[in-house]
């Protein structure tokens, strides 16, 4: 362990100050998004049965007609997260902030292990100070840390996992270490623990064993002992068990070449890093006369690691065209320690210069946007911006959230178990969250009632109608063309409420699902948030 150094220990704790402001003001302003809430109510069953129950008293968690469960239970989704988040979403009620802090918790962990890492190797003040600000930069992990989901764990879980894997010596305790981080990545989130394992024994194939091997028995520790978890969680939440998509492709291995372009590219499109860091540092690593050999081994990680998530991936790539680069995310505290080596690299005394390339690659978007605009298919054409400052003018005044909105709606105007059905259908989750004395219906087809005899009707579409609609956005014009259709046979349905909130929630991690500033309703009778009321 290398001497103490008074620079590291005071400027890591400054660092870890301004990166935990930057986390966790406002953590709990927005009310749970689709998936979050998804989380929140799974821990809540976590909490109360001790297994991943998706009955959540009047209510039943079945996302797209029950995908996700085999009876009453969750059996498709790695189940880390959720026992994580267990106390939190138990003891929380209906707040966002429970759901999100331990998330929130484990993603500053992750920044100080980072530093703590770069410390105990032995790294210059400047590549220290270059790393951490790439941290505190880069919006995407901050944003990707604030959710309630399993991308803070999985982040911490594959920086642990690498820790023991670049710094083995041969001791049982790093076997060990390696082996526990990876079995809790596997039971966080299968994707993610396929892409690491890819990555690292890419890694090991073309570079780790020619610096420092693994014994027959330490390898033979690894597969035992992820073979022991794979039985046991695997075992139970079993991800093959159902398709998650109709999608058949027509060549399935050009789809996962596609998919592995796509992962590559849109690292790129969120800012996880600048692309080109990932051309270039290979070719300052020959320049510098391989003088750091992680400017060569971090792109091709990267690479292998974006090739194992195409290949587990259950996107349908005919269906898309942007990559669910949210599978990626891990691989953020990699790509930052590579711009900060790539910067560092450059000759001794250019510290001014170094800094000044450091704010450009971290704080703004302008090595991004050439290549960004390649990509045709995203929402709004790219401009030259600072992701950093649109995000300290969002903590500033922070935009009304429409989740948010219907569930305090919810909550002062709807009797307890009046019922609810609501498009888009996976906007029922945040609702089932925050409002939950209202039961929520229709999940579930008509041919699911031989599944779940023991459900009401007003859970299988069609079978009762629902005292309310409520429809977000663009939503509305299928709800109105139904009512109107009921209206014709003699239902009535009335509107309750029209809420001048944009329907469309924009508070996801990916940036091109993101709006720092509050969406405009540009037409009132499609943008906004509108309730229907059933007449007696």
């Amino acid at each position: 362990m290398r001497p103490r150094d008074p620079f590291f220990l005071r400027a890591g704790a400054l660092f870890v100050a301004v990166f935990a402001v930057l986390l966790f003001t406002h953590l709990g302003h927005y009310a749970l998004w689709d998936d979050e809430a998804n989380t929140g109510l799974f821990a809540k069953g976590v909490w109360h049965t001790g297994d991943t129950s998706a009955v959540m008293g009047h209510n039943i968690v079945a996302y797209r007609n029950g995908l996700e469960l085999r009876g009453l239970h969750n059996r498709l989704i790695a189940p880390l997260s959720y026992y994580v988040d267990a106390p939190f979403s138990g003891l929380g009620g209906t707040s966002a902030l429970a759901v999100r802090l331990p998330f929130a918790l484990l993603g500053l962990t992750t920044f100080v292990l980072a530093l703590y890492w770069l410390w105990r190797r032995g790294a210059s003040r400047t590549l220290f100070v270059l790393t951490a600000l790439g941290f505190i930069g880069n919006v995407s992990f901050i944003l990707y840390c604030r959710q309630g989901r399993y991308y803070a764990l999985s982040s911490l879980l594959t920086l642990l996992t690498a820790y023991f894997y670049v710094e083995r010596d041969g001791s049982r305790r790093r076997v060990v270490g390696l082996c526990v981080s990876a079995g809790l990545l596997m039971a966080t989130h299968y994707i993610a623990y396929a892409g690491l394992g890819v990555g690292l024994g890419v890694d090991y194939l073309l570079f780790g064993w020619r610096t420092r091997r693994y014994s027959w028995r330490a390898v033979l520790a690894v597969l035992l002992s992820q073979a022991a978890v794979a039985a046991v969680v695997v075992g139970i939440w079993y991800p093959l068990g159902k398709a998650v998509t109709g999608y058949v492709p027509q060549r399935w291995w050009v789809d996962k070449l596609t998919l592995w372009a796509w992962n590559l590219r849109d690292l790129n499109l969120v800012e996880y890093v600048a692309g080109v860091v990932l051309v270039l540092a290979p070719v300052v690593y020959f320049l510098r006369r391989r003088q750091d050999p992680m400017l060569l081994r971090i792109p091709v990680g990267i690479a292998a690691y974006a090739m194992g998530i195409a290949a587990f991936s259950p996107q349908p790539v005919g269906w898309a065209h942007l990559a669910d680069i949210r599978y990626m995310q891990a691989t953020i505290p990699a790509l930052i320690f590579l711009t900060a080596r790539m910067i560092d690299a450059l000759p001794e005394g250019w510290l001014v210069p170094k800094l000044g390339l450091a704010a450009v690659l971290f704080f703004t978007n302008v090595v991004n946007v050439p290549m960004q605009r390649l990509s045709k298919h995203i929402p709004e054409q790219p401009k030259l911006q600072s992701t950093f400052l649109q995000y300290l003018g969002e903590l500033r005044h922070p935009p009304v959230n429409p989740y948010a909105s219907a569930a305090a709606w919810v909550n002062a105007n709807v009797a307890a178990e009046q019922s609810i059905y609501v498009v888009p259908e996976f906007a029922i989750y945040p609702l089932m969250f925050h409002a939950p004395k209202a039961v929520y219906a229709w999940q579930f087809d008509g041919a699911s009632h031989a599944t779940y005899p023991q459900l009401p009707p007003i859970h299988f579409k069609g079978e009762a109608l629902p005292d309310y609609f409520i429809a977000f956005g663009g939503e509305v014009a299928q709800v109105r063309g139904f009512l109107g259709r009921l209206a014709q046979s003699g239902i009535r349905y009335e509107e309750a409420a029209s809420l001048p909130v944009a329907g469309k929630d924009m508070t996801r991690p990916e940036l091109f699902w993101r709006s720092f500033t509050q969406v405009a309703i540009v037409n009132p009778r499609t943008d906004g948030i509108y309730i229907y009321r059933r007449v007696p």
